[in-house]
């Protein structure tokens, strides 16, 4: 059965998941899961109209939406699927929580989520980055994460994002999961 990884965010922070969580498709964020495809839960035109353009490689699609009714816990969800697949199976899926000028209760929210996460990812590699510059040199702001790596590869990460006054964004918590793939493909192709 499927765990609610997404639900430990707004003062919830319940999950119910086994002492030993290796596979990144048990957890869901607002229900979805890596390995699901898109078109469980959008339709073709939805997905192809909320499609965003942030790589310098198109190995990957990134697909963003905001506010819509379906979301129980989070302001936005974004997803990233392989450009090539008709068929959107998702190798990335993150939850957004905006905390307009209020980055502090953002650390706050971060850090109760990530000791939470301790209990569940517990043969995960964890480890945090304090203040991280984008690696896209055009994004100003900085964000604080924590990852947990877990043994097949795949990442589970929870991140304050502090953005430049410049940038016009929000401060935001993003909680994500995804595959070992695409997270060699943020590394090392992304923004190249």
């Amino acid at each position: 059965m499927k765990k609610l990884l997404g639900i430990m965010v707004l003062g919830l922070l319940f999950i119910s998941a086994p002492a030993k969580a290796d596979d990144i498709r048990d957890f869901e964020i607002e229900g979805m899961s890596i390995g699901d495809s898109l078109l469980d839960y959008f339709s073709d035109e939805e997905i192809k109209a909320s499609t965003v353009n942030y790589y310098n490689d198109n190995k990957f699609t990134p697909v963003e939406f905001e506010f819509l009714p379906i979301f129980k816990i989070y302001d936005a969800l974004g997803f990233n699927y392989k450009t090539d697949d008709k068929k959107y199976i998702i190798h990335s899926i993150s939850g957004l929580l905006d905390f307009p000028n209020n980055i502090k209760d953002c650390y706050k929210k971060k850090d109760e989520i990530v000791k939470e996460l301790k209990k569940v990812f517990i043969n995960a590699t964890s480890f945090d980055k304090i203040k991280t510059k984008h690696t896209d040199k055009s994004v100003k702001g900085r964000f604080t994460s924590t990852y947990f790596d877990l043994e097949f590869g795949d990442r589970a990460s929870v991140q304050c994002y502090d953005w430049d006054k410049e940038m016009n964004y929000i401060d935001h918590l993003r909680i994500g999961i995804r595959t070992k793939e695409f997270k060699e493909f943020l590394l090392n192709k992304a923004y190249k």
